[in-house]
């Protein structure tokens, strides 16, 4: 992302670095979206799928305490600095917006329910496993059986 800098260019540079991180968000998402499909609007979540939030949360928070330890900041410090790119309008505030925006419950449920990649905030596709459509459905294999993915 030219023209990016400091905390948020550094936290580029590290997801390009690592590819395991955005591969492990996937791989979250693969072994969790099943809890979420098919979800009506208005009913209340399961104890099952907030213990599945509380587990992304972990993982994000691992990655997150990998990256500031790498650069010696603290969340302070990163949030400070996202906050500079808001109030800014700097172009490059989107993909972080979308960052934050799966650390709220509702919005991260509504990633998994309608298939939004956690990643990328595109339509969701595990990497090495093909997305299948079957009757104008989306499924995903989950191992031996495949998951609709209806909205």
């Amino acid at each position: 992302m030219a023209g990016l800098q400091g905390l948020p260019a550094a936290f580029m540079e590290f997801l390009a670095a690592r590819p395991d991180v955005p591969q492990s968000v996937r791989d979250f998402q693969l072994a969790h979206q099943p809890l979420f499909v098919g979800h009506p609007d208005g009913q209340e979540y399961s104890l099952q799928q907030t213990e599945s939030y509380k587990a992304f949360m972990a993982l994000v928070d691992h990655h997150l305490s990998s990256f500031l330890a790498a650069q010696g900041a603290s969340e302070a410090d990163f949030t400070a600095a996202l906050l500079e790119l808001k109030q800014g309008q700097d172009p490059h505030w989107q993909p972080f917006d979308l960052l934050l925006r799966r650390v709220d419950f509702e919005a991260w449920a509504g990633m998994l329910i309608k298939n939004v990649c956690l990643c990328c905030g595109r339509p969701f596709q595990a990497l090495g496993r093909p997305q299948v459509v079957d009757q104008g459905v989306p499924r995903v294999p989950v191992g031996d059986d495949p998951v609709d993915l209806q909205a």
